[in-house]
């Protein structure tokens, strides 16, 4: 959770320096689990991004938890992320899913 509360102030900072206003916003991500996406999902990269997108959740939006989609050939709601998931979200919630590497389509999950 510290590295939660680190990435937050760092959101913060980057706000104040650019004299943004203080805003609410729904904060969603989704993510591609094609194929083509096996080696960042295994190397870390995949989640390091959940990292980044949970601080803006905690950041802006109004319940801090961010919105989770998933899409390949098909696209899928996921359990939304939590602050106190931070860290292990693709692991425990992504990787573990029955339908991955797909091929790649965009509008499913847009569709959701």
């Amino acid at each position: 959770m510290a590295d939660l509360v680190d990435l937050v102030k760092k959101v913060s900072v980057c706000l104040e320096k650019k004299n943004a206003p203080k805003i609410v916003a729904q904060v969603a991500f989704a993510i591609d689990v094609s194929g083509s996406m096996q080696d960042l999902f295994n190397a870390g990269v995949v989640q390091e991004c959940v990292n980044r997108v949970q601080a803006m959740a905690v950041t802006f939006d109004d319940n801090g938890i961010l919105d989770m989609y998933a899409f390949h050939n098909k696209g899928f709601e996921l359990e939304p992320a939590t602050p106190e998931m931070f860290g292990s979200y693709v692991k425990r919630h992504i990787l573990n899913q029955p339908d991955l590497w797909g091929g790649t389509e965009f509008t499913p999950v847009l569709k959701l």
